[in-house]
């Protein structure tokens, strides 16, 4: 019975104590709650003053975005307004510069304006001077014209024009068969400047020579001769005419053209007399001496010499352009030997070589030695018209091909080697170099 209370007292006890236990639990959960209540409270106190405060920072928010609008339409109008101005700025600096350019052509206008006025001043000076010059020789040939004219007449034996400074006579020449040519020759020489010869070797640019010369004489109103020219019109040459020759060739005051070589009959070379020569390579001039042979050259409409021409022409159309050249190898020394004889040595020599591109200082030296005075712009004018080169060789043409060297394409090693020999002493005389026959075809 003791037993049983005392375990009824244990488990009271027990209980008691777990009770207590449990009380004391109770009490903390309690406490706990308690705290979670008031936590609970003070969060929502905070979440509220959070929550106004997010109402305020959104309202601010908003307030400051619509501050922001308004900004950026402030700063739209701005730009705007920058644009504008910029734009207004830089028409303004557009308009200036426009200004500036204006004004800077303006000025570069009265510069040229003042040069071209001092140009024109320092033309009118030269003119003025040029004009003054020629009244002066006007003035001199007005003194010796008379004095000329009774000299043309004494050696021609004609009444001359007394009044044309630029008159001319008709003589008559008699030919072998009878007939009389008339032949012009002019009559109011410059009769204070020695006459001027100029010469070429046939086929060295003869017709360009005569081409330039008769167009200078033509520009500057001078006297000139070209017998052979007036000649070969007719159908005749000196060989078939009888007459004294030398007398139509004033001392004095002409220009004397168109011979080829020295002529057969004798002129008075006097030593203050200019002589002017035109050469060629001698290989060249046989080589075109064939193509106008048997091709290009022109023929007088009537006369012996159109028969002599057409004979020539017959007998070089047999022949091949190599043939040619050896069989007339003799004409060329024969008239070297004969241009020495007669004085040419002394002439001033002009190569073909040397003047057929560079036409414009060749007239250029021409006007010099001949006396006579031209404008740069009318020497340019003259050798344009005769600066022609073919872009083909035309063996029809008579400007066939004025390139240099063109044996060295037309004839064989073998001519070439015998041309080199023949012509030794010609070409030595006038600066040409021998190269090698082979080498030569090399070149070609």
């Amino acid at each position: 019975m003791t037993a049983d209370r005392e375990a009824l007292a244990r488990t009271c006890a027990e209980q008691a104590a777990a009770l207590v236990g449990q009380r004391e639990r109770y009490d903390e959960l309690a406490k706990a709650f308690a705290d979670l209540v008031a936590e609970r409270d003070y969060l929502r106190i905070d979440l509220k003053e959070r929550d106004a405060a997010l109402l305020a920072l959104r309202e601010g928010m908003d307030d400051l975005f619509t501050r922001l609008q308004r900004i950026e339409e402030e700063r739209g109008k701005l730009d705007i307004q920058t644009r504008q101005q910029e734009a207004e700025l830089t028409a303004s600096r557009n308009g200036h510069a426009d200004l500036a350019q204006r004004f800077a052509g303006i000025v570069a206008e009265r510069d040229f304006l003042r040069a071209e006025l001092a140009q024109r001043d320092g033309a009118v000076d030269a003119l003025a001077e040029h004009y003054r010059r020629q009244s002066e020789r006007a003035a001199q040939l007005e003194q010796d014209r008379a004095a000329a004219m009774l000299d043309i007449e004494k050696r021609l034996g004609v009444k001359t024009a007394k009044g044309d400074p630029g008159a001319a006579v008709d003589v008559l020449i008699s030919t072998k068969a009878g007939r009389e040519l008339s032949i012009t020759v002019p009559t109011a020489p410059l009769a204070q400047t020695p006459s001027c010869y100029i010469f070429s070797y046939a086929k060295a640019g003869s017709v360009l020579l005569d081409g330039l010369v008769r167009d200078i004489v033509a520009v500057a109103r001078a006297p000139s001769l070209n017998l052979s020219e007036q000649l070969f019109a007719l159908g005749h040459s000196p060989n078939d005419c009888e007459f004294d020759w030398k007398s139509l060739f004033a001392p004095r005051g002409v220009v004397h053209y168109g011979f080829r070589n020295y002529p057969p009959y004798q002129l008075e070379l006097h030593d203050e007399s200019p002589l002017v020569l035109l050469v060629r390579d001698p290989r060249d001039m046989l080589v075109s001496a064939y193509f106008s042979a048997t091709k290009s050259h022109a023929l007088p409409e009537e006369g012996p010499h159109r028969s002599e021409l057409e004979l020539r022409r017959e007998k070089a159309s047999r022949l091949s352009v190599d043939d040619y050249c050896l069989a007339h190898i003799n004409d060329y020394l024969t008239a070297f030997r004969h241009n020495r004889e007669h004085g040419l040595d002394r002439a001033i020599v002009f190569r073909y070589e040397d003047i057929i591109f560079k036409k414009r200082q060749f007239v250029a030296d021409l006007c010099e030695i001949m006396g006579v005075s031209l404008y740069p712009e009318e020497i340019d004018r003259i050798a344009r018209t005769h600066d022609l080169v073919p872009e083909r060789e035309d063996v029809n043409a008579h400007v066939r091909n004025v390139r240099p060297g063109d044996h060295r394409k037309k004839l064989r090693p073998g001519t070439i080697e015998a041309l080199n020999d023949a012509f030794a002493e010609f070409m030595a005389a006038y600066g040409y170099e021998i190269e090698d026959a082979a080498a030569s075809k090399q070149l070609a």
